[in-house]
């Protein structure tokens, strides 16, 4: 049988909620960086073999990652409102695997890299914070997908 999750523990909890008050402090300050934009379906956010020099974090809408098989788009990743899409290549300055179109109007806050270089230097402490919550959020998604392999097999 495979092993059951987990489970939390208060410190896990309360080191979780501490950070959720720190990024909601900083949020103004936070959203200074960011430019937000409105796009229609049918818009590419990410473009295949193309290193990303931005990154978008969902407010609303529908987004797909997807990668071109033969005459048609495969999906392999939906994001939705909270999701964070290209940070991964963004930090690793490698081109994108699979290209990220909109599905439904999405509202997007937009990370240039000019304005990331810039919090890095002018707010360290801020670049740090924003970097701890997109690597959080990473370790969440990779736990999320562990669990789900491993509890789809259950029998």
């Amino acid at each position: 049988a495979p092993p059951s999750p987990s489970p939390r523990t208060a410190s896990v909890e309360a080191e979780e909620e501490a950070f959720s008050e720190t990024l909601l402090a900083s949020a103004a300050q936070l959203a200074s960086y960011f430019e937000r934009d409105r796009l229609p379906a049918g818009s590419t956010l990410l473009a295949a073999s193309v290193a990303p020099d931005r990154l978008f974090f969902i407010a609303s809408g529908v987004v797909d990652f997807e990668y071109q098989e033969e005459d048609r788009h495969r999906r392999i990743l939906r994001v939705t409102r909270g999701g964070v899409c290209g940070e991964l290549n963004f930090f690793l300055r490698r081109p994108q695997r699979f290209a990220c179109r909109v599905v439904e109007e999405a509202d997007v806050f937009i990370l240039h890299r000019r304005d990331a270089d810039r919090m890095r230097l002018s707010d360290p402490n801020l670049f740090i914070l924003l970097q701890t919550g997109l690597l959080k959020n990473l370790c969440l998604q990779v736990e999320d997908s562990l669990g789900s392999s491993l509890f789809s097999h259950a029998t």
